[in-house]
């Protein structure tokens, strides 16, 4: 690859980093707050909450996408923030679940025996413990959202996926194209996998200290 080509072929990504980059950072900050409220309901055994969860998860996400895209008639881009919150959304609020469990019950008692109300029990005190212990998982499923993305290409959506292939298409560059693709998910992802190592350094010092 000449250094003309790998600047044409950069200046092609960037529209399609920033769309990536866009999707998976909106339906990271909307996955946040739709897990939480899935798994206070979890906790208080809303039971409609558990075969929600069941749906959320098992089915594929293509599919979620396909529903939302061809029969609902949502608009590209929203529709696959919705197919990614949805999808995501059943895998993080079980985990945040199971942290919450893991909550000793003492502390929470203590709390309350304070004069806290149960709300601020949970928001202060419940909410944090069980973030610190499975707050590593969460990263990674941050890292999820971010990979998965890439299947926004199959409604139409120009991401890093769609330009990539689109670009292999044109010039039969498929190795440069690639590794291009691997650069621009890798410049997302690592960050939060490092992320997610140093809370789990952090959680193992603190277990041992």
């Amino acid at each position: 690859m000449t250094s003309g080509s790998i600047i044409e072929f950069g200046r092609q990504l960037a529209p399609a980093f920033v769309t990536t980059l866009w999707l998976s950072g909106v339906s990271l900050l909307i996955c946040t707050g739709a897990s939480l409220l899935i798994a206070v309901g979890l906790l208080a055994r809303v039971r409609p909450m558990i075969g929600l969860v069941d749906v959320l998860i098992n089915v594929p996400l293509v599919i979620k996408l396909f529903v939302c895209f061809y029969l609902l008639r949502v608009e590209p881009q929203w529709c696959a923030v919705i197919g990614l919150v949805l999808h995501q959304s059943g895998f993080a609020a079980s985990i945040l679940y199971g942290g919450l469990k893991e909550v000793p019950s003492e502390l929470e008692e203590a709390a309350l025996t304070s004069g806290l109300s149960p709300l601020h029990t949970f928001v202060l005190i419940s909410l944090p413990a069980a973030l610190r212990m499975v707050a590593p998982a969460l990263v990674l499923q941050a890292a999820e959202i971010v990979k998965n993305s890439s299947v926004a290409s199959l409604i139409g959506i120009v991401d890093l996926t769609a330009s990539v292939e689109a670009y292999q298409n044109r010039t039969f560059a498929y190795t440069q194209g690639f590794l291009g693709a691997a650069i621009g998910y890798a410049i997302l992802t690592l960050p939060l996998m490092g992320l997610g190592a140093f809370w789990e350094r952090r959680l193992a010092k603190g277990s041992s200290a």
